[in-house]
């Protein structure tokens, strides 16, 4: 926001309704830095803290004031982190989560914030309700969800030209803000293990894998990679996913690739693991790794470094 700031009364202000207009250029004409905060039940253990924690320890301290209002119902280590960081980048945290959405919609105009930004969308726990009720004069949502909010209340999505391409025919609620390259920053897990040796050297087979979520992995899907896996003779599948630990969901996935002619023997199903640092190993069992569509994968593909 920060960078954007010196150009926003010539380009962008053009583009805002008139009330927005004029809160910007207010602040701008003042010393006091941008107070801007982020809202998000995510900040834990969860893929959106993984393209959230360097927007949340990276803002200039002269130009931004931050707010973290975080939602997270069970915080965990990554939580811890992600407060020591934004307190160390001088911001303010505040756990909000039980507070219900008009009390939080006050405490953000109580905290005067300039610029809003929630990460969650249309997903679990979200708080849009709190954009639904203008809790700033200026809203924005990113990383979270890869659609429309749905809310006239939402400004601005954050996107790039590569997911939402600038003859898209997609229609949103929004006005679409194109960052250059990729709208995302991955931070990697600090436990992440060192990269891990090709498997196919010790193995003398090719071993494809996927960690999507289950929902991304479509009969069509499973379709293809049998396709694949019937191209490569004695290669493997490698897949990891949280409903593995239910017996009915294994035999639905194995259903499916017996169907497109993979055998039983070839294929591994992994339920979820207990910890970060454990799951990130496990990435050391595929050699190539497999792509759900038309839903891609996100924070599951960032892992594949190890």
């Amino acid at each position: 926001w920060a960078t954007c700031r010196p150009t926003c009364s010539r380009n962008h202000l053009v583009h805002c309704t008139r009330a927005h207009a004029q809160h910007c250029c207010r602040r701008m004409s003042c010393a006091a830095p941008l107070q801007v905060g982020y809202v998000s039940p995510d900040l834990f253990t969860h893929s959106v803290s993984y393209f959230a924690e360097a927007p949340l320890s990276r803002h200039s301290r002269s130009r931004v004031q931050l707010y973290v209002y975080s939602c997270v119902g069970k915080p965990d280590v990554k939580t811890v982190r992600l407060r020591q960081q934004v307190a160390a980048n001088g911001g303010v945290w505040r756990d909000v989560g039980r507070l219900p959405e008009h009390q939080l919609a006050q405490l953000i105009r109580q905290d005067g914030i300039d610029i809003l930004v929630e990460l969650t969308g249309h997903t679990a726990n979200n708080r849009l309700a709190v954009c639904a009720m203008r809790a700033a004069p200026v809203q924005v949502t990113w990383i979270g969800y890869p659609n429309s909010t749905g809310l006239d209340a939402v400004d601005y999505r954050l996107t790039d030209a590569i997911c939402d391409p600038v003859d898209t025919k997609q229609t949103f609620t929004e006005e679409l803000v194109r960052l250059p390259g990729c709208f995302l920053c991955y931070t990697p897990a600090p436990e992440a293990p060192p990269v891990a040796p090709l498997p196919a050297a010790a193995n003398g087979f090719v071993t494809f894998g996927s960690f999507n979520n289950l929902a991304k992995i479509t009969p069509q899907v499973l379709t293809l990679w049998g396709r694949i896996l019937n191209s490569v003779p004695a290669s493997r599948l490698v897949l990891k996913a949280k409903p593995f630990s239910c017996p009915t969901a294994r035999h639905h996935v194995m259903a499916q690739l017996a169907a497109a002619g993979v055998a039983a023997w070839r294929v591994d199903l992994l339920p979820l693991t207990a910890g970060t640092g454990e799951h990130l190993s496990v990435y050391g069992l595929m050699d190539i790794s497999l792509d759900s569509f038309p839903y891609a994968g996100g924070d599951a593909h960032c892992c594949y470094g190890v």
